[in-house]
């Protein structure tokens, strides 16, 4: 049994697994019931269970369950300014005065732990206990029991009294949120639901679509793809006034801090960060059953797995890794070997996971809707197959290592230029040399890498793009006419240059991954949680010098390998190659030919150059160029195709 599990589960447990949507209503704001639950539907994915709507009646200053056949004068606007609703699993909790209501998307994994504090006894029985804890949590502490908070979270309150919205997301942005203010207020859990009941339109935001095209980033800020779409920031809460249409503002609640720590050696910081780690496990193991893991074999993902079995040492433990190969064909950079070794290891039931391009092309469409943007590549559909293959399983409750490679500087890279940037060059030289004989970044790919966060914009898109080698796909004249900048970021500047670089890391590529995460967990029935990703051990992380991050001879994450030795295989540590989730987006390319044809072929998209694409995908066909960056870049104009015919994206 895993620590704080109940048998069967515990009388009220239900998975993390919810979509939350909510209105103010405006002038311009259209409030019809079918719409609000049309948007529910929308999200149905999201989780099994009944999806409910309350109301706030301001004649009577309370909530009322809205039903589906409600009459025109029963949800006039009138008897009717705001709603909040929630399908899946986790319903609108009300408060047993009355005065809150919350509608919530994630677990609170120290729900005992706040429930005790708060002292509340004021809540259903029955309900679910994260969200007694959180509602009881806000009713005594209001957004300051926000870093009382442990887990992960979207939020929003009902508060009848204050006719007000309160919203909140966790500290990573782990759970999405977003929200509209054209013509009022609305949000919700996603971009699907929220277009089916906002009045937001569908036009693109040109900035942020060229961002995409050009460097495959989509989360930044508090800007989306959709000019009239927003997302609220991790770390971040939202009030509306329900009787005030004044444009509402973001606050942070928590911001992750540069200052160095107190000075420890590398073994002490591997010890703490070793507690750290089995410490946040065990909390993220909290009442969820029979648990599994999805394991690639990297350190990451087998450091959650070592740790898991450290904890529990006597409980069915199941791991589930993507194959890309076959019995009648293996690629060198198949991650099975590495994946066996860790489950052999820790006993574990291991699955492993096949899949051909022909699902991908299959259920193209689907999984573009469930992600909300496009995507770089087909590794987003093989980890969907992933999470269904756990939940066929009868697992609903996955440990991820997602984080760590931000936390724990898995760029060689951004070492490199830091080594640069301080004179040290005869260290950068043999970290360089030390990193390229491992195999799995060539020399010159390191140097240019450098060079990115060392130079100026121009020079820095320049470098990118010997980099990544890739053809101009972009319509560039549109760009220019919407005076969209094409500098890209801003060099990285400070003191340190790893942790200022980790920082923006943390606020441009996490965000990305773990919506990938959230959208493929939440389709699949599975909850999806992140133990690295708690305030302390970012903390920690962001605290140390340098120097403990990264060995000398260039081995990536040494603190964290050192922290996971006794716990993970001692190849598995030893190991330098860093493949990440690997799959075979050529060879998928090859094999789906005739589908990628018919895609190109009916494409209209104005800010895509489609005439070079097609020459892209020409060249690639014939091996003219075939490499892994013309698949990524052949990969993400299909994305961005499928994307904007699913969603009827306006590019005006």
């Amino acid at each position: 049994m895993y620590p704080c599990q109940k048998p069967g589960g515990g009388k009220g447990r239900r998975d993390g697994m919810s979509g939350i949507i909510g209105i103010v209503c405006g002038s311009h704001l259209s409030a019809e019931p079918s719409a609000l639950w049309k948007g529910l539907s929308a999200m149905a994915h999201r989780g099994s269970g009944a999806a409910q709507i309350l109301f706030f009646d301001p004649a009577s200053g309370a909530s009322r369950l809205l039903h589906d056949n409600a009459s025109p004068e029963e949800f006039s606007p009138t008897r009717m300014i705001a709603a909040i609703g929630a399908c899946g699993r986790n319903p609108p909790l009300a408060s047993a005065d009355g005065r809150f209501v919350l509608a919530l998307d994630g677990r609170i994994y120290n729900a005992p732990e706040l429930l005790a504090e708060s002292r509340s006894r004021s809540l259903p029985p029955d309900s679910d206990q994260d969200a007694q804890a959180l509602l009881a949590a806000f009713g005594r502490w209001g957004s300051a029991c926000l870093p009382r908070l442990v887990g992960m979270f979207a939020f929003a309150v009902l508060d009848c009294k204050m006719r007000r919205f309160f919203l909140a997301r966790d500290c990573f942005g782990i759970k999405p949120l977003y929200y509209s203010l054209v013509g009022g207020f609305t949000f919700a859990s996603q971009v699907g639901g929220l277009l089916e009941f906002a009045g937001a339109s569908r036009r693109a935001n040109p900035q942020r679509v060229y961002e995409f095209l050009d460097q495959g980033r989509t989360d930044s800020g508090n800007e989306t793809l959709f000019s009239d779409i927003r997302q609220l920031p991790p770390g971040h809460f939202l009030e509306v006034p329900l009787d005030q249409h004044a444009r509402p503002e973001s606050s942070p609640y928590w911001r992750l801090s540069l200052k160095p720590g107190a000075a420890l050696s590398f073994d002490q910081a591997a010890e703490k960060l070793r507690e750290s780690l089995l410490g946040s496990v065990r909390l993220h193991l909290r009442d969820c059953g029979t648990a599994g893991s999805a394991l690639s074999g990297g350190i990451d993902s087998s450091a959650i797995v070592g740790a898991m079995r450290a904890i529990a040492q006597d409980a069915p433990l199941h791991t589930f890794t993507f194959v890309a190969g076959s019995a009648e064909q293996r690629f060198e950079w198949d991650e099975e070997p590495w994946a066996d070794m860790v489950g052999r290891a820790t006993g574990a039931i291991m699955h492993k996971v096949r899949i051909s391009p022909q699902a991908l092309a299959r259920d193209f469409d689907r999984v573009v809707y469930l992600q909300d943007w496009p995507f770089g590549s087909p590794v987003i559909f093989a980890q969907l197959e992933v999470f269904r293959a756990a939940r066929e399983a009868g697992i609903s409750t996955l440990l991820s290592g997602q984080g760590a490679d931000v936390l724990f500087a898995s760029n060689p890279g951004l070492w490199i230029a830091s080594l640069m940037r301080r004179g040290r060059l005869h260290q950068a030289v043999r970290f360089i040399r030390g990193t390229s004989a491992a195999g799995n970044v060539g020399a010159r790919q390191l140097v240019l890498a450098a060079l990115v966060h060392n130079m100026g914009a121009p020079a820095r898109t320049l470098a990118r793009r010997l980099l990544r080698r890739p053809a101009d796909l972009i319509q560039t004249s549109w760009f220019r006419e919407r005076r969209v900048s094409f500098g890209g970021s801003q060099k990285i500047r400070g003191p340190s240059l790893v942790r200022s670089a980790m920082s923006d890391l943390l606020t441009g590529m996490l965000p990305g991954a773990l919506r990938f995460e959230d959208r493929n967990a939440a389709a699949s029935g599975i909850e999806n949680r992140t133990p690295f990703l708690t305030p302390a051990i970012a903390e920690f992380a962001f605290s140390l010098p340098e120097e403990l991050l990264v060995a000398p001879d260039g081995a990536p994450k040494a603190l964290l390998r050192s922290a996971m030795r006794g716990l993970v295989p001692e190849p598995v540590i030893a190991r330098r190659d860093r493949m990440g989730f690997p799959v075979p987006a050529q060879q998928w390319l090859s094999e789906l030919a005739p589908w990628v044809d018919g895609m190109l072929q009916e494409a209209a998209v104005p800010v895509l150059d489609h005439t070079r694409i097609r020459h892209a995908w020409a060249d690639f066909r014939s091996a003219r160029d075939c490499s892994w960056p013309a698949s990524l870049l052949i990969w993400r104009c299909l994305s961005f195709i499928g994307w904007a015919r699913r969603f009827g994206v306006v590019f005006d």
